[in-house]
């Protein structure tokens, strides 16, 4: 009678590397959404100002460039940070470092962004820091600030992106799936076990 080819055990060895696969995708995955989750929310708001040359001013392109700049760094100087503090009720200290001001390539568009838990006090500080910079262009002899793009809440960026941070979640515990099976299908085979298919020689 020809005895059986299992070996005590063979089951479970066979079964070893999908629960730590298993064991493993569970484990990544709920450790990356519990800290995703776990992130605070802030929104990031946006407000655009557009400053091109005066009909009487000879500045061409590239000198509005040069004064975009300009702008950029009086985006986030004290007096205009200290005036939408007040418009946002955010101490200007915060709204250093939640303001940043960037200058389009090749454009002047200054783009401000201001990123706060609350998406209200975002939106009021991102609109009155462009409103200062369209002030303090209404003395400028080369170029005149408008503002083209208020922030609005429903714009607003909420921040982090949960869906991609998720996402990228997702395939990390893929990954530790993918390599505890392979861990454990070299444990189950052990060091002297033959490859499926081996031909078995006669005693």
């Amino acid at each position: 009678m020809a005895g059986s080819t299992d070996r005590p055990g063979g089951a479970g060895r066979r079964r070893a590397p999908a629960l730590a696969a298993a064991g493993a995708f569970l484990a990544v995955l709920a450790g990356v959404l519990g800290a995703v989750q776990a992130m605070p929310t802030r929104y990031a708001a946006t407000s655009v100002v557009s400053f091109v040359p005066r009909p009487e001013s000879p500045a061409a392109a590239d000198t509005v460039q040069l004064v975009g700049e300009k702008y950029v760094v009086l985006a986030t100087s004290p007096a205009a940070l200290r005036v939408a503090g007040e418009a946002a009720g955010t101490p200007p200290d915060a709204l250093a470092e939640a303001t940043t001001a960037v200058l389009g390539a090749g454009t002047g568009n200054v783009s401000i962004t201001v990123t706060l838990p609350d998406r209200y006090r975002a939106v009021a500080a991102a609109n009155e820091v462009a409103a200062a910079l369209v002030r303090s262009s209404t003395g400028d002899r080369l170029v005149s600030g408008e503002q083209t793009g208020p922030a609005v809440p429903g714009t607003a960026e909420p921040k982090p992106a949960r869906t991609l941070l998720r996402t990228a979640g997702a395939l990390a515990a893929l990954l530790a799936a993918a390599l505890a099976w392979r861990a454990a299908a070299g444990l189950a085979r052990g060091p002297g076990a033959r490859p499926a298919g081996a031909a078995v020689a006669a005693p």
